[in-house]
């Protein structure tokens, strides 16, 4: 049975903290409405030394009442309470790690409660800062789909104008929405007139308008944005450019809600060929040793007719930046997938000669083995395409950060991979390895030219030549340190400026870094330095070499950033633009190809296609780390396309199939080194490639074969699905019937697969029956933690919060398995609700109202309905206990149980028993713990009962006398100590007063009717107030 248990918690942490502190510095009248960071579990007020923990109220916001405990004016909200270390929020910043800010300049006060209301949030402007004042954010919000067709658009940022294109500023990725970039205005006017364009588009060329893409005007008509919100009646308004892209043909581009799946281009897949080795293959891998006695290496003690002192001489060759290793030329006259760097005359210092050389980016048989790996690109926040190993988790890891492509590789998937090779067991031994660490603050700065991290620009190259020169840098930290601050001269300028690598300042780490146990691969906690170290300690198959082949057409301003370890060189059109050979700490190298002259010396043009190879290497552990990040669009041709068409008399949208049978950018196809393709689309996809086009149904957006569900060709399936014609799909998302959920339609093709499009079934919202353990957008991705706390008992008389939203339970254990909220999708959903004797009431404005379940409602734009229920004692007659269900009317989901209590002893001892249930489940000695959450129609003959009101079978040792209205003295009977701390709490746990009694007695004034618990160390009594 599920028993509400929240108010226990925090009394402990209270009366700690009264045990060793006498003043109290909360002097307020007023609400405080808090909306905390996603990641936090816990939310408390830091007030005086006292920590009431707080509750989603009916708002949505975490709510603190303001109450007189004390002298001072000043407060915090932390996360952890009375413990350390703690996440924090003031009047300047937001969600801080390891506090170290000023309590009087920092702090709020009691002034900042004037009006009575105070609303404390994160600055949506400005990520980190905080933002405050006495009523809700005002934010209006610009959503804008760039079409994934438009290709000059993938390689540019696009920017909003509000003055015709003159001058502009950048759209911001929305991570959650695929394609998707908005802007807002935040307590300011919303502009009219306004225009998008592409960042590189400098004669306005192509700017977009009104009308979008079915402009017809020689100028786009401009948006009057104003007009068009309050026209709406919105805070949030779609637009929809590419006439392609519209749900129905009868659209006009606009919408108020997200329009579901409209999607973009988020991600694309770079396909590389992986060469896994080992130190005893090659003898141009090594270990890192801090022994003294190994000479700080670690693994390499000969390989291939090499003695370990003739290895390891040439590895010491070329530790830190070495320039010069491979020759400054690709031949262009080998086909693209087949060329590989050249060994220089210099670059025999570091590999012998040109045969070892060649086994890294060449198969090896009983040297190394070869598979496929396709790296995700996703879009940075400044709408770059990104890859960052530092926070990415390899596949078959158990922590994230590295780049560790073949962790999960066996003789198996070598052979799959390529069949004529042989498998080489020792390539996959797996050493230790360390994770990565982080670059400190000044080097995270922007350059103000280039826009770019200042460590990204720091190191000249063929490409750059604005920094200094690397060679021989990045060999050790202590190394680098003095480099950075003689080139940088930061030295002098603050703690935060002379942090140069995280293992010496991990205070000062990146937003959203992973902290973990010391010497593990334990998360503690993300982006909170105090919970640990910021590098996880394991092990991993170290030793590869990664090769990989692309296109680009080029553009006036892209550019092209790669930081990592250890060898890195990167041709474009074929001529050498980033080299940083050599084993070394993660070196960056930077090229603007406005400035960069390729094949022959020729300056790039514009609108040609240019080849990008990229090779690398990991040769020497600890650490693995890649991040690419480049406004490139870089192409490798897809297996499978496909291409929406609108019917203009119908409105319904069809999808025109291509496939490329060879030459693709897959990995089957990197493998076999291939250019040439035969590209078919429609019907020639039997008849010219010869291969047959098959569709599957995937709940989610990820396919696996095992789990898809086959469609049958030639027909309608599911009512909305129609594969007539098995070249040109169409998807009638209004007819289609399947249970709800995200779903996507997937096209499959000699083992090669197309996400088609991605739709949500019809679903209604509904009563949330237990805790959540997280939440949901739209698109099925789990995008934070939920903040609503299901309350399942409760004494007759007293309000039970709810909440009414979208539920998605496991499917296979829908009752007890882990359940998620979407409130995005249930915003303006309607429901009734059904009962069998509960009361409902609904919060307006502060006011409960009673409401008749029978009658419709409609969810609001938080997209979560709070309601309130409760029985009267009367009906419960001579019951200690009985159970009511709620639920939304005409669905067959599972319902909300809830059970009330006559009496306080009998809730306190179903509150212990099933503390002990709990306890023994988390021990290994209770059942499997589905009882707890099916209604008991026995009330409480399962649990213990309690002779008495505190539960614990000790009298109370203090007793209650009613003085005047809302208040009371607290009376302690018999000899006491001189100090006792007191706690007053309401039904779900929030703190309303505390203190110390003094000699004699205490008197406790409140504000409001209802139950109140009193609490004198594990001693309590329950006062009424009507």
């Amino acid at each position: 049975m599920m028993i509400r248990r929240s108010f226990l918690r925090p009394l402990v942490v209270a009366l700690l903290v009264f045990f060793v502190q006498e003043s109290f510095a909360l002097w307020c009248d007023g609400t405080i409405y808090i909306k905390a960071p996603a990641s936090w579990d816990m939310v408390t007020l830091e007030a005086g030394g006292m920590f009431p923990k707080l509750s989603v109220g009916p708002s949505g916001w975490y709510e603190a009442r303001a109450i007189a405990v004390g002298q001072g004016e000043t407060f915090r909200v932390n996360s952890a309470g009375a413990h350390y270390p703690a996440q924090w929020i003031d009047r300047k910043k937001y969600d801080i790690g390891g506090y170290s800010g000023s309590w009087s300049e920092d702090s709020f006060t009691c002034a900042d409660l004037a009006s009575g209301s105070l609303y404390i949030y994160e600055d949506p402007t400005t990520p980190g800062k905080t933002a405050f004042g006495p009523n809700p954010p005002n934010a209006k919000y610009f959503y804008v789909m760039i079409p994934p067709d438009y290709e000059e658009w993938m390689s540019s940022v696009p920017m909003i104008s509000t003055d015709g294109g003159v001058t502009g500023k950048p759209l911001i990725v929305d991570p959650d929405k695929c394609g998707w970039y908005y802007t807002l205005w935040f307590n300011e006017p919303v502009p009219e007139n306004v225009v998008l364009y592409r960042g590189d588009d400098i004669h306005r060329e192509d700017m977009i308008g009104l009308k979008g893409s079915w402009e017809t005007s020689q100028v786009a008509t401009p948006i009057p944005l104003n007009m068009m919100f309050e026209a709406f009646n919105t805070d949030s308004l779609y637009f929809v450019p590419d006439e392609g892209q519209l749900l129905s043909f009868a659209d006009d581009g606009w919408y108020t809600e997200y329009p579901e799946g409209v999607e973009g281009a988020c991600q694309y897949d770079l396909a590389a060929i992986i060469y896994d080795t080992d130190a005893s293959l090659h003898p141009a891998f090594s270990c890192y040793s801090t022994s003294s006695l190994s000479g700080g290496e670690g693994c390499q003690q000969g390989a291939q007719g090499l003695t370990a002192q003739q290895a390891q001489a040439y590895v010491n060759n070329c530790i830190g930046v070495t320039t010069g290793i491979v020759e400054k030329y690709l031949d262009p006259n080998v086909p693209q997938k087949q060329r590989k760097p050249k060994l220089s005359a210099a670059g025999k210092k570091c590999f012998i000669n040109e045969s070892f050389f060649n086994q890294l980016f060449n198969y090896t048989a009983g040297v190394n083995e070869k598979s496929c790996y396709n790296m995700p690109f996703g879009r940075s926040a400044d709408g770059k395409w990104e890859f960052d190993s530092d926070f990415y988790q390899s596949a078959g890891t158990k922590a994230p950060g590295g780049f560790y492509p073949v962790e999960t590789t066996d003789d198996a998937a070598i052979l799959a991979a390529d069949p004529t090779q042989t498998p080489v067991k020792a390539a996959r031994i797996k050493r230790v390895a360390e994770g990565p660490t982080f670059y400190g603050p000044a080097l995270r700065e922007l350059d103000p030219v280039e826009q770019e991290a200042l460590i990204d620009v720091l190191c000249n190259g063929p490409g750059w030549d604005g920094g200094f020169d690397c060679e021989g840098q990045f060999a050790n930290g202590e190394s680098l340190f003095d480099f950075v601050q003689e080139k940088l001269k930061l030295d002098g300028a603050g703690y935060g400026a002379i942090c140069v690598l995280g293992w010496s300042c991990q205070e000062l780490a990146p937003k959203g870094w992973t902290f973990f146990k010391s010497g593990t691969e334990t998360i503690v906690s993300s982006n909170s330095s105090s919970y640990g170290t910021p590098r996880w300690e394991g092990e991993r198959n170290q030793h590869f070499c990664f090769e990989s082949h692309a296109k680009f057409t080029y553009k006036p301003g892209l550019t092209f950033n790669f930081r990592g370890d250890d060898d890195i060189w990167v041709y474009i059109d074929n001529t050498l633009a980033v080299d940083l050979g050599g084993t070394h700490l993660a070196a960056p190298a930077y090229v603007k190809l406005d400035n960069f002259k390729g094949y022959g010396e020729r300056k790039l043009e514009v609108g040609q296609q240019y080849d990008i190879d990229i090779f690398f290497c990991d040769r020497r552990t600890t650490m693995s780390n890649v991040r690419i990040k480049t406004n490139m669009f870089i192409q490798q041709k897809r297996g499978l396309q496909s291409t929406p068409v609108m019917d203009p008399n119908t409105g319904a949208k069809s999808y025109q199939m291509c496939y490329t049978k060879t030459g693709d950018g897959s990995c089957a196809s990197a493998m076999t080194g291939e250019d040439v393709e035969i590209h078919c689309c429609g019907d020639e996809i039997l008849t010219r490639c010869g291969v047959r086009m098959e569709y599957f149904l995937v709940k989610g957006m990820s396919f696996n074969l095992d789990e898809a569900t086959p469609l049958t060709l030639g027909m309608i399936n599911r009512g909305g699905i129609d594969l007539t014609d098995i070249a040109a799909p169409k998807v009638d998302r209004k007819n289609i019937t399947i249970p709800a959920g995200v779903w996507s339609l997937f096209a499959y093709v000699d083992g090669k697969t197309r996400r088609i499009t991605t739709f949500r079934s019809q679903t209604t919202p509904d009563v949330m029956y237990r805790t959540p353990i997280g939440e949901m957008d739209t698109n099925g991705v789990v995008v934070n933690g939920s903040n609503y706390v299901y309350s399942g008992s409760g004494l007759a008389g007293e309000l039970l919060p709810v909440y009414i939203t979208f539920l998605y339970p496991d499917n296979q254990n829908p009752e007890f398995g882990p359940l998620y909220i979407s409130p995005s999708e249930a915003a303006g959903m309607p429901y009734t609700l059904e009962t069998d004797g509960l009361t409902i009431y609904g919060n307006s404005d502060g006011r409960f109202k009673r409401l008749d379940p029978s009658v419709s409602r409609t969810i609001g734009t938080s997209g979560v309905d709070t309601l309130y229920v409760m029985v009267d004692p009367s009906a419960l007659k001579d019951e200690k206990s009985k159970i009511y269900f709620l639920k939304v009317a005409g669905t067959t989901s599972v319902p909300a149980f809830f059970e009330f209590f006559l009496d306080l002893k009998d809730l306190n001892a179903a509150l212990e028993a099933e503390k002990d249930s709990i306890e023994a489940a988390e021990n290994g000695n209770g059942s499997n713990g589905e009882s707890d959450g099916k209604p008991n129609s026995s009330g409480s003959s399962d649990r213990p009962n309690s002779s008495n009101s505190n539960g614990h079978g000790v009298k109370p040792s203090f007793h209650i006398v009613m003085t005047g209205p809302f208040t009371f003295e607290i009376v302690v009977d018999g000899e006491k100590p001189a100090k006792q701390a007191y706690v007053v709490t309401d039904l779900n746990g929030n703190v309303v007063d505390q203190g110390m009694l003094g000699s004699d007695d205490s008197h406790v004034s409140l504000k409001n009717a209802g139950h109140y618990i009193v609490k004198i160390g594990h001693k309590y009594q329950m006062v009424k107030f009507k």
